[in-house]
C-alpha cells in the first residue's frame, strides 16, 4: 500500500497520506488551514489498531479541483463520488471516520451517506453542528458573497471595523486574533474565500445525522477544547441532547487546535472502550396519547415508532411511510389553522429528517418504501371510489 497518493472523481483531486497498518480504515479529515500531514502525530496512538488515511481538502496540500469553486462547486453528489473512489482504492467495506474543524463538516455528511458501513465517528471541534447565519449570507447570497469579495481584495475596512467591535467587546479576543491570523496576506484572504465558496453546498442537517447515527447505532465521539471560542463545546452538548445512539463528549484543557498526540492517546481509550458510553438502556413502554404529546413536543424517543406501532424498536421503510402521513396531515392541519398548523410542523422537525433519511439515503428502504406508496395511493383511491357508492346509495 503507498503511503501517499492522489484520487481523482471528475476533475476534483484529494491528495492523501497513510499512517500506521491497523487492521480496521480510519478516513480522517483534517481543518481549515491544517494539512493531512498533522495527522501523523497519531500514528503512536492509533496506528496498531487503525489505518489512517489522512485526506487533504481542496487549497491544501496538493489536492486541487479543475472545477470553479462557486459553479459548479463542490457538492454532496461529488463528495460521495470522490469518497467511493477512497472505499474502492483501499477496498474498504466498514470503516470510521474522523473530522477536525472544517473536515468534521465533511465527516457529518459522510455519516448521513454511509451510516450503514460506519463502525465509529470521531469529532474534534467539528464544524457543521450549527451553521452560522453570516456563512450562509455570505456564501449563499448575491449581496454576501460581494461584500466578503470585496473585504478579500480590500480589507482595511475590515480591520476597522473588526477593532472597533473588539473595543467595545462584542467580538472576544481570541476570535479578533484568529481573524487577522487568517487576513493579514493577500494569499491568506484568497484561501478562505476558495475555501468557504468550494464547500458552500455541504452543509449537513445535524437532525438527519442524529436519525443517521440512532438507526445505525455508531459510537459517536465528541471531543472539544474548553477554551476554545471559534468552535465550543456548547454545540456538541446542545447536538447530543436526544440522542440514542452510543455517545462520548470530552472537554479538554485545550484551545481550538486538538491535532496533538495526548489527543490520539485519549482517542486510543475511546476507541478501546475504556470509557463507558452514554446510552438509553431501555425503551419505555408509552400509550398512544402519551406518545402523541411527545411527539408534539419533539422530545419522542428516535427508537421508537410514535404513529403506527405501539412499542418497537425496528424503524424501517414502513414506519417512514407512516412518518409522512403524519406529515401530510400536519400541512392539512395548516390549511385549516396556520398557526398549529406551523407550530405542529415545527415540532414535527425530526420526522421530516427521518422520512428523509429513510427514502433518499438507505439503499434498502428506496424499493420497499416506493411500493408502499403506491399502495397507500390504491388504497386512497379506492377508499374515494367507496365513499361516491356510499354517497349515490344514500342518494346524496
Amino acid at each position: 500500500m503507498n503511503n501517499t497518493g492522489i484520487i481523482s472523481w471528475k476533475g476534483f483531486h484529494w491528495e492523501y497520506f497513510v499512517y500506521g497498518n491497523g487492521p480496521e480504515f480510519l478516513f480522517a479529515f483534517h481543518g481549515f488551514d491544517n494539512d493531512a500531514v498533522d495527522f501523523a502525530s497519531f500514528e503512536n496512538a492509533l496506528g496498531k489498531r487503525y489505518t489512517i488515511v489522512s485526506v487533504n481538502l481542496f487549497f491544501h496540500g496538493k489536492s486541487f479541483s479543475e472545477k470553479g469553486v462557486f459553479k459548479p462547486g463542490f457538492s454532496e453528489k461529488d463528495l460521495n463520488g470522490l469518497f467511493e473512489r477512497f472505499l474502492l482504492e483501499f477496498k474498504a467495506t466498514r470503516f470510521s471516520l474522523m473530522g477536525y474543524s472544517l473536515g468534521g463538516r465533511v465527516v457529518l455528511q459522510l455519516a448521513i451517506n454511509y451510516a450503514e458501513r460506519i463502525n465509529r465517528v470521531f469529532l474534534l471541534a467539528p464544524d457543521g453542528l450549527k451553521i452560522s447565519r453570516w456563512y450562509r449570507f455570505v456564501t449563499h447570497w448575491r449581496i454576501g458573497r460581494r461584500i466578503f469579495k470585496r473585504i478579500v481584495r480590500n480589507p482595511k475596512r475590515f480591520f476597522s471595523v473588526a477593532g472597533f467591535f473588539h473595543k467595545l467587546r462584542l467580538v472576544g479576543t481570541k476570535q479578533y486574533k484568529f481573524a487577522l491570523s487568517n487576513f493579514d496576506t493577500q494569499e491568506k484572504r484568497d484561501k478562505v474565500y476558495n475555501v468557504w465558496m468550494m464547500f458552500r453546498n455541504i452543509l449537513p442537517d445535524p437532525y438527519i445525522v442524529k436519525v443517521a447515527l440512532d438507526e445505525n447505532q455508531i459510537s459517536l465521539h465528541l471531543l472539544f477544547g474548553k477554551y476554545d471560542t471559534i468552535i465550543p463545546a456548547s454545540l456538541g452538548k446542545k447536538f447530543i441532547k436526544g440522542l440514542d445512539a452510543p455517545v462520548t463528549l470530552d472537554v479538554l484543557e485545550m484551545g481550538h487546535n486538538l491535532l496533538k498526540e495526548t489527543v490520539a492517546e485519549k482517542i486510543f481509550l475511546l476507541a478501546t472502550g475504556h470509557k463507558k458510553m452514554l446510552t438509553k438502556a431501555s425503551i419505555r413502554k408509552i400509550s398512544f396519547t402519551n406518545r402523541l404529546s411527545l411527539v408534539r413536543n419533539g422530545k419522542f424517543p428516535a427508537t421508537t415508532c410514535t404513529t403506527c406501532c405501539k412499542n418497537t424498536t425496528a424503524i424501517g421503510s414502513t414506519h417512514a411511510l407512516t412518518e409522512t402521513v403524519f406529515i401530510l396531515s400536519a400541512t392539512f392541519r395548516w390549511l385549516v389553522c396556520p398557526f398549529h398548523g406551523i407550530k405542529r410542523i415545527w415540532a414535527s422537525k425530526i420526522r421530516m429528517a427521518k422520512v428523509y433519511y429513510f427514502f433518499f439515503c438507505t439503499n434498502n428502504a428506496k424499493k420497499k418504501g416506493l411500493k408502499l406508496i403506491c399502495s397507500l395511493l390504491d388504497t386512497y383511491i379506492h377508499n374515494l371510489f367507496s365513499f361516491k357508492e356510499f354517497f349515490l346509495k344514500i342518494g346524496v
